[in-house]
C-alpha cells in the first residue's frame, strides 16, 4: 500500500499539469468558438492566441508520457543525471521505434511524437518514405523509466579502476540508458503488433453494430481505457472520423465517415441527426454531472473548517473547468491514483451511459472538422449551437434528466465509498491499521485534534516527541507533512474511515 501512495505522490504533479493543459485547450477553443464570435468581435490576434493555446494544451496531452518519465525518475534520485538520461532515453526509444517499426498498419497507429519522424529519402534507403514511431502511450514511459533506473542504480558501483575507468558514473549511466532504450524500442516493435491486433479486434467487434447498446457499452469502457493509456487518438481516429464510427451520404453524393464527421456534416446541412453523436453524448454527462459530483463530495467530507475554506475555491474552479472546458482525463487519473475501485465503477458506468443513451435516443454530438489533436468535446460551449435546434433541444431535456441521475449516483457512490467502504476494500486488517496508527502517534491520550479529508488525516498532537514516524510509514502512509494544523498524514482514500474509528474510540473512553 505504501508503494501505491508513493506512486500517487510522484504522479500527482503530471496530472496537475494535465489539468492545466485542459484549461489551455479549453480557453483556445472558447476564443475560436463560432457561437462566441457571434457575440463578440474576434480579430486575427485573438484567433492567433486561441490557436497557440490549443496547440500548447494538445502538445502537453500528446507528450504526457514524457512528463511521467521525468517526474518518476527525478523523484527517486537526488540528482539531475537520471532526468537527462531519461529524456535522451525517451528520444532514442522513439527513434528506434521509427526505424524498426513496420510501416504497414493504418496511419492512426503511428505518430510524430515530440516531432520525431524519419525521412528515409535522406538515407537513400527508400525514396520519398516517412517513418514514424508506433503510438505506444504510457508503455513507452514504463520502458524508459525501467531502463533509466536500472542504468543509474548499477552505474553507482562503477569504479575508476576498471577498463572504462575514464568514464565517470553519470556519463556511463546516460550511455547505458540510451543503449537499453534503443534495445527496448526494438523489442517493443517486435511485440507491439500483438497489441495492435488486439485493439483492431476490439474495434471491429464494436463496429459490427455501432447502434447495439452492448457494443456501445464495450466502446465506452474501451474508449476510457485507451485514454488512460494515452492511446485514445487511435480509437478516436477510427470512430470519430473513420468508417468504424458509421457513414452518411449527403444529397450531393458525398460520403462522410465517423461519428463526429457525420454529425458535423449533418449540422452544416441543417439535417436532423439520425444517431450521430452517440459516441460523444456521455462526455457531456461526465463533464457536467459526474466530475462536479466528485468535487463536491471532496469538499463535503473534509472535516477541517480551514481546509474546507481553502478547498472551496478549487472546487468551484474544477467544476467550472469541467463544464466549460472538459476535464475527463485528469479526473480519471485522479481516481486511479486515489481510489482505483471508484475508477473501475466509473469505467463501467461510462460504458452503461453509451448503451443507455442509445436506447433512449439521446444524441448530442460534437461539431468539429479540424485536427484530432485539438479536439476537446463535452464542454458547455459545444452545446451553444444546439439550443436553437428544435430536435436537439428536445434531446437536451432528456439529457438533463439523465444528468441529474448521474450526479446523484456519483455523489452517493463517492460519499459512501470514502465514508464507509474504502478501508474495507483496501485493508483486510482494518482494526490493525487503526491500532498501528494510534500507536505511532502516541496513543489516544496524545491526540489534541483530528481531522480528515478523502486523501489525508490531519492530526495535532499534545507531545510531538513521542510520535514515531517510522511506524507511521509502516502503516502504509505515503508522506507526512508538518504545518500549523499539525501533521498531514496521507493515508489515501481510507483516511476518513480511520478518523471516524479513532473518534469513536476517543468518545468511548
Amino acid at each position: 500500500m505504501r508503494s501505491w501512495h508513493s506512486f500517487f505522490d510522484m504522479l500527482q504533479f503530471p496530472v496537475k499539469v494535465l489539468f492545466i493543459a485542459c484549461v489551455l485547450m479549453g480557453f483556445g477553443e472558447v476564443l475560436a468558438n463560432p457561437q462566441i464570435m457571434t457575440i463578440i468581435t474576434v480579430n486575427d490576434t485573438v484567433l492567433t492566441i486561441s490557436y497557440g493555446l490549443r496547440f500548447a494544451g494538445s502538445f502537453i496531452f500528446a507528450n504526457f508520457p514524457l512528463l511521467v518519465v521525468i517526474k518518476m525518475v527525478g523523484r527517486r534520485h537526488d540528482s539531475s543525471t537520471p532526468i537527462f538520461a531519461a529524456i535522451l532515453g525517451y528520444i532514442v526509444f522513439l527513434i528506434s521505434c521509427s526505424f524498426f517499426a513496420p510501416q504497414t498498419y493504418n496511419n492512426e497507429f503511428y505518430a510524430s511524437i515530440i516531432g520525431i519522424e524519419v525521412n528515409m529519402e535522406e538515407f537513400n534507403i527508400v525514396s520519398d518514405t516517412m517513418m514514424y514511431p508506433f503510438q505506444t502511450g504510457l508503455f513507452a514511459a514504463i520502458a524508459v523509466i525501467w531502463c533509466t533506473r536500472f542504468s543509474y542504480r548499477n552505474t553507482r558501483r562503477h569504479s575508476s579502476d576498471g577498463w572504462l575507468g575514464y568514464i565517470d558514473r553519470d556519463t556511463l549511466s546516460v550511455i547505458l540508458t540510451m543503449i537499453l532504450s534503443i534495445a527496448a524500442g526494438f523489442l517493443l516493435t517486435m511485440f507491439w503488433p500483438l497489441m495492435i491486433n488486439l485493439i483492431v479486434n476490439v474495434m471491429r467487434f464494436i463496429a459490427e453494430d455501432i447502434t447495439n447498446p452492448i457494443n456501445l457499452f464495450v466502446y465506452g469502457i474501451f474508449d476510457r481505457v485507451m485514454a488512460l493509456l494515452n492511446l485514445s487518438t487511435i480509437s478516436h481516429n477510427a470512430f470519430w472520423f473513420g468508417s468504424y464510427g458509421g457513414s452518411w451520404i449527403s444529397e450531393s453524393g458525398l460520403n462522410y465517415y465517423g461519428d463526429v464527421g457525420v454529425w458535423t456534416a449533418q449540422q452544416g446541412a441543417m439535417i436532423v441527426s439520425n444517431g450521430a453523436g452517440r459516441l460523444i453524448t456521455p462526455y457531456y454527462l461526465i463533464n457536467f454531472f459526474a466530475v462536479p459530483a466528485i468535487a463536491i463530495v471532496f469538499w463535503v467530507l473534509n472535516t477541517n473548517p480551514e481546509e474546507r475554506k481553502r478547498y472551496f475555491s478549487f472546487m468551484i474552479i474544477a467544476i467550472l473547468v469541467s463544464i466549460g472546458f472538459g476535464s475527463i482525463l485528469p479526473f480519471e487519473f485522479f481516481l486511479l491514483l486515489t481510489a482505483p475501485f471508484l475508477l473501475v465503477i466509473h469505467l463501467v458506468v461510462s460504458g452503461l451511459l453509451f448503451g443507455i443513451l442509445q436506447n433512449i435516443g439521446v444524441f448530442i454530438g460534437y461539431t468539429y472538422n479540424g485536427s484530432l489533436t485539438y479536439a476537446n468535446p463535452g464542454s458547455v460551449f459545444n452545446l451553444l449551437a444546439y439550443f436553437n435546434d428544435t430536435y436537439t433541444r428536445g434531446n437536451l431535456y432528456l439529457f438533463l434528466i439523465v444528468g441529474v441521475i448521474v450526479f446523484i449516483f456519483y455523489f452517493l457512490l463517492a460519499y459512501l465509498y470514502y465514508s464507509y467502504l474504502a478501508l474495507d476494500f483496501i485493508n483486510l486488517g482494518k482494526h490493525t491499521i487503526i491500532d498501528q496508527f494510534l500507536d505511532s502517534i502516541g496513543g489516544l491520550g496524545n491526540v489534541r485534534n483530528l481531522h480528515a479529508g478523502p486523501t489525508k488525516i490531519t492530526v495535532k498532537v499534545i507531545n510531538p516527541q513521542i510520535v514515531d514516524f517510522n511506524k507511521l510509514h509502516e502503516t502504509g502512509v505515503g508522506k507526512i507533512i508538518e504545518n500549523r494544523d499539525g501533521y498531514n498524514i496521507y493515508f489515501g482514500s481510507d483516511s476518513i474511515m480511520i478518523r471516524r474509528a479513532v473518534i469513536k474510540r476517543i468518545r468511548g473512553n
